[in-house]
């Protein structure tokens, strides 16, 4: 597929967190902390709003950024985690709890791909990449909230 200069440089920027995603070590890693910053220091409504501009954003980008670096989910997209940390922490509160139950939770599923994680990145494309970030951003928040209502 063609893709001019503009689209692969602006395609792999996103898709690469702003290239956090070319970090040789543990770049998903890289990428949930930058996550984790922006959760724990934007106002909640910027929180919101950026959230779903990558979420869109990412729809578009993961699947055109695997065809130019050409393996699937290659490990410099790392918009994936991002999007899938915001999922993992979406209507919590801000706390210390929170911020360390999200990160270690959310590195666990995406890591480890336990029950039908793993399955879902078979996908093609976009929802492919996604989908796997997005579940275990979702197991996240639910254990999170189960956590907390037992407090």
């Amino acid at each position: 597929m063609f893709f001019s200069n503009k689209i692969k440089f602006f395609v792999k920027l996103f898709a690469s967190g702003f290239t956090i995603g070319y970090i040789p070590i543990a770049p998903g890693t890289f990428a949930t902390l930058l996550a984790v910053a922006f959760w724990w220091y934007l106002p909640r409504s910027y929180f919101y709003i950026l959230t779903i501009l990558l979420f869109l954003i990412s729809i578009y980008v993961c699947g055109k950024a695997e065809k130019i670096y050409g393996n699937k989910d290659d490990k410099r997209i790392v918009i994936d985690e991002i999007i899938g940390y915001f999922t993992a922490i979406i209507f919590l509160p801000k706390s210390f709890l929170v911020l360390i139950l999200s990160f270690v939770l959310f590195r666990y599923f995406d890591i480890k791909k336990p029950l039908f994680i793993k399955s879902v990145q078979n996908y093609n494309g976009s929802l492919g990449i996604l989908s796997d970030d997005l579940i275990s951003g979702i197991l996240t928040n639910i254990i999170i909230r189960i956590i907390l209502l037992c407090k």
